[in-house]
């Protein structure tokens, strides 16, 4: 038994596919630079909850030191320059979780 060969029809497009196709390709690239920027401002915004400072430099030097990268490549993150890998993330939501567990115990409320 032998399948029927497969007619080039078959792969044709539809004009109204090929017209709003491209444009579809387009709003999903837009999509995706908004989806990144979004998340590198996040990653951000966590740098900065986790290590209160008042200079970007001050900041960058204290999650250095907990995180185990350079100063400089926390200011990458912060200025929204890079992607901050999900280690580094997961590392700051831990480091910030410990944090706000000390600060119950010293207020008492754990």
């Amino acid at each position: 038994m032998t399948a029927a060969p497969i007619a080039r029809s078959d792969f044709q497009v539809s004009v109204s596919h090929q017209k709003h196709g491209a444009n579809q390709v387009q709003n999903l690239a837009k999509t995706n630079a908004d989806f990144r920027m979004n998340s590198r401002r996040d990653d951000a915004r966590l740098i900065q909850a986790a290590f209160n400072g008042r200079t970007q430099k001050e900041m960058s030097e204290k999650a250095s030191r907990a995180i185990g990268v350079s100063p400089r490549q926390i200011i990458y993150w912060m200025q929204c320059d890079n992607d901050m890998p999900s280690w580094a993330v997961k590392a700051v939501q831990f480091y910030l979780s410990r944090v706000e567990s000390v600060a119950r115990r010293i207020e008492g409320s754990e």
